[in-house]
Order: structure tokens, then sequence, then C-alpha cells
């Protein structure tokens, strides 16, 4: 990437057009460029920026790291300790040069795939186990994972968090909806394996990112907060990016703090359209993200970064601060890219043509409403992917830190009170339908009671008040013979 640098080198080593402080945000930033052109490189040194500069000082949560997980190089500092000598020396920079930021990495809890060890360096790097109150998710998180619920779904998870009550754990909510609707989708594919997987926690949980979580990790802006994946199964990493995003969002619509979240590869979820063959989850995070990004004055600013314009169009035009065009080699996406600023005669044919051949590093940066100018942004600080890298944590932090946490006895207390609650329910539930059976069977028993008691006082007592003539009399009674008077009988007739 340093070979930009170089070339500006060769032309005027004072006047070059070196970002050192960045802009004020209002927006967002995006990052096109097709593969090798540095832009992911470049997006990392420019969130750098916005974090040591002390008139900016954002918080960075870096949210989404993509298929290299990229986002694990923030805790180690830069290696390219000769381009940063040269660098140094030639612009006459103080601070610059390799930093080991302060780095926290989390890690959802999800049990069956869970390490047995994390990174951890102390004093600068730590790793977390992180939970999601069950109480803290809406409806629409919940589409992350099982797509648009019905109004019955979205109704019933409403009334159950309505009537949750604080002294209510997993396995009582579990219960409660599995006794109305264990075989719906809601149930089956959420709420059950979450649970199972003791991602999903009750309010008393220490591991839970809720509110006061947040609001304490937002403000503690020297930290660079790392929301890691890598040990989440792909139908729930969605939810978890959106739980993310929407709490930090919440948190700073309580309190403005300038805030940055990073996500890669981009165009996995803005290529997405109608047409599309893909989970719906996709579809709603990409509604959710362009939302996100029109209210990026909230605080909240995203950083984003793509191969191709077209991916994005129409769906951020005028949202973003800063547009950062690196090398287009298709004409058709310097088209897209530049057709506007080209009308608004903020992009000179020039620099358009340059989007061709730019080198790794080299950008025409076109802020929003302004003249579009070339520029070079540095290296970043910290480590960032390379060819040939691998595994980061066998490959590169085993071999150049070694040191890692475990947090196998913490799960494992976890999952036995998990066990230990479930199996309580059980048992109360056989209890109950014992001492059911037992007060139905004392009732039947009574009743016999006193059937046989009556029966028994029945045979004592005569049914009727009034004394029977003994059957001989009455036979003897019936054999007399009764005269009759014939004219009595027939009377005129």
């Amino acid at each position: 990437m340093d070979s930009g640098l170089r070339k500006l080198w060769r032309k005027d080593s004072v006047k070059m057009s070196i970002v050192k402080v960045p802009p004020q945000l209002t927006g967002s930033i995006f990052c096109y460029g097709r593969i090798a052109s540095g832009k992911t490189v470049s997006l990392l040194s420019l969130a750098g920026m916005y974090h040591d500069n002390h008139n900016r000082k954002c918080k960075i949560f870096d949210l989404w790291g993509g298929d290299r997980n990229e986002q694990l190089y923030w805790t180690l500092p830069s290696n390219k300790n000769t381009y940063w000598l040269k660098t140094k020396k030639i612009l006459r920079l103080k601070e610059e040069g390799p930093k080991q930021y302060k780095v926290k990495l989390l890690y959802p809890l999800i049990k069956s795939k869970f390490p047995k060890k994390l990174p951890f360096n102390p004093g600068v790097v730590s790793s977390e186990i992180i939970t999601i109150p069950t109480k803290e998710v809406t409806a629409d998180d919940i589409s992350l994972v099982i797509g648009n619920p019905s109004e019955t779904s979205s109704g019933k998870w409403n009334e159950i968090i309505r009537n949750y009550d604080k002294k209510d754990n997993i396995a009582t909510l579990l219960k409660k909806y599995s006794d109305k609707s264990e075989s719906h989708l809601l149930y089956r594919n959420f709420l059950k394996p979450l649970s199972d997987e003791l991602l999903l926690q009750d309010e008393r949980c220490i591991y839970n990112a809720d509110k006061e979580w947040f609001k304490k990790e937002v403000r503690d802006q020297e930290t660079i907060t790392i929301l890691s994946l890598d040990f989440v199964p792909k139908e729930y990493k969605l939810f978890i990016l959106g739980y993310f995003i929407r709490m930090i969002c919440e948190e700073l619509d309580r309190r403005r703090t300038q805030t940055i979240g990073i996500i890669r590869e981009a165009s996995e979820f803005f290529r997405i359209n109608d047409q599309t063959i893909v989970p719906e989850r996709y579809k709603i995070l990409k509604a959710m993200l362009s939302q996100w990004i029109r209210m990026g004055r909230r605080g909240f600013h995203l950083l984003l970064d793509t191969q191709s314009p077209s991916e994005t169009r129409g769906i951020v035009d005028g949202q973003q601060d800063l547009t950062l065009l690196g090398r287009l080699p298709s004409e058709a996406d310097r088209r897209v890219s530049t057709e506007q600023l080209r009308k608004d005669g903020l992009i000179t044919s020039k620099q358009i043509r340059l989007l061709a051949s730019t080198e790794p590093g080299q950008f025409i940066v076109c802020p929003s409403g302004k003249n579009a100018y070339f520029t070079y942004l540095l290296l970043p600080r910290c480590r960032y992917w390379e060819e040939g890298n691998g595994n980061f944590y066998k490959g590169i932090w085993e071999n150049e830190i070694g040191r890692w946490t475990s947090y196998k006895e913490e799960i494992e207390k976890l999952y036995i009170k998990f066990k230990d609650e479930k199996q309580f329910l059980i048992d109360k539930k056989r209890n109950d339908e014992i001492e059911k059976y037992n007060k139905k069977n004392k009732a039947k028993e009574e009743l016999k009671e006193q059937t046989i008691n009556i029966r028994k006082s029945i045979k004592k007592e005569p049914i009727f008040n009034f004394e029977v003539e003994p059957k001989k009399e009455i036979k003897k009674e019936i054999k007399k013979e009764i005269p009759i008077n014939n004219e009595d009988f027939f009377g005129d007739f």
C-alpha cells in the first residue's frame, strides 16, 4: 500500500494531500473500491484518526469484520516499522506511528460453539462473554432470525415481555410460552434454541448487554469495542448485530456522544433486492441499515466499505459526510459514483479518469456538497489483515502474544443454573400432578364413605313414617266376599 505514498513523495513531500484531521461527522462514510484498492485498510485508518484526534475523540464499535474477521487486528500494533520511520521523517510527524490500542473483544455466548480460550493481554486486550436479556428483545430484533413475524407472533411476544416478572428466570419464560405454542415458529426457531445456548438470559445475569451496559460502553471512548461473531451460527449473526446497533442508537438518544460503527463488506447486505433469493432476515437488515444511516445525526455514524457503488445506489445518496472513491476499473462503477457530482460541478473529468488507476491508499474524496479532491490515507496505526495471514487465533495471536483467558467455569455455572431451573419446573409439575391426583382420589374416597354411610342409615330406619299391616292380614282381607248391589252399580240405565 506504500507505493501510493512513494509517488506522492517524489512530487512534493510538503504539499501532498495527507489526511491528518478528519472532518466533523454528521452522517456516515462510504468507501468504494475494487479488490486490492486498499479500501478496507484505509477505512480502518480513518476510524483510528477519529478515535485518536483530540478534537474528534469518537467512540469506536467494530461491528462486522467480514469473512476474514478483520476486526481482530485492532488488538495488535502495526508491524510496518520501516514504513512509519520514513513517514514520520518526511511528514515530520510526532504522534503518529504504531500504537497499541486498548481493546475489548465481545463474544456472544453460544455454548455449543464457544472456544476453550480467548485472547488476553493484561492492561490492553480483554475478552468478555456477553448475553442478551430477554426482556430487552423486541419483535423487530426477532425478525432478524425468523423473518417478519405475524401479528399473532408479535402480539404474543409483546404480551410475554409485558407480563415478564423480575423473579422469572429463562426456564419459566420457556414454560409459559411452550404451554401454549410449543410448535410455534418463534418458540421453535428463536426462543428455545437461543435459551438452550445460554445467549438469552433473565435480568439478573451479570453478563447481560443491557441498557446500563451500553451506557457504560458508549461513554468509554478510550476502549475500542469489538463485536466478534466468529463463534456464532450464521442464522443468529444478524440478530446480534441488529440488537447491538439498536441499543447503541437508543443510548445515544438519551445522551449524544460521537460514536462510530464499522461494517466491512457492506455489499453483503446492500446488493440484496426484492428479487434476490436469500433468507428474509437479510432484506430486513438492509432496510434497518438504510434507516440507521439516515439517522446519523443522532450521533451514530456508520463507516462502511463495498466494492461497487452500484450496490448502494439510491440508498445513501446525500446521507454520507464523505464518499471515498478508490480504484474503480469498471466504467459503469465510475459513472454511477460520479454522475451527480459531475452534473453539480463538484468533480472534474480528470479526477474521474484517475479512478481507473489509483494506487492502494489513494482516493478521490467527495465531501457532501463540496468539491472532490485527491488524497492519500496513511496506513493504520494498528495491524491489519494481509494476504497469507491465515487463522488469527492460531497463526498470529498464539505466535506473537500467546496469552489467553477462559470462561469455561462461568459458562458451566450458567448451564447448571439453567438446568436446575428446568429441573425445578419439571419436579414442580410432577408434584402438582401428584397433588392433584391425590386430591382427586381423596375426594373419591370421601364420596365412597358418604355413600356407604347413607346406605347403612337406610337399612336401620324405615323409609315411610307409618305402620304396615302384616302380609298375612292383607291376604285375608282380599279373600273376603264383597256383596254388590246391582241397582247401585247400573243406576237408571
